[in-house]
């Protein structure tokens, strides 16, 4: 964030835990995502995009994609996506 400009948005597809710790609270408090996109269904993802070598039939992971723009302060949104 701080390479960033001021009003910059940036977007980042991680997993639900990346919420936890007590590291990751402050930054969270200096820095409120605008949302968080949170997947109600298990995505199914794949290093380098390379499907063939995993397993589709679930996932035991959950991820998100959470929205950030430099300088914001108010409230985080959070939703889900179908």
């Amino acid at each position: 964030m701080d390479i960033s400009d001021e009003g910059t948005k940036i977007a980042t597809f991680l997993k639900l835990t990346f919420l936890k710790g007590k590291r990751r609270k402050s930054f969270f408090q200096a820095n409120p995502p605008i949302k968080i996109h949170v997947f109600s269904f298990r995505a199914v993802v794949a290093k380098s995009g390379d499907f063939t070598s995993i397993q589709t039939n679930g996932n035991a992971i959950a991820y998100v994609w959470f929205v950030w723009e430099k300088g914001y302060k108010g409230q985080t949104v959070v939703d889900w996506l179908n």
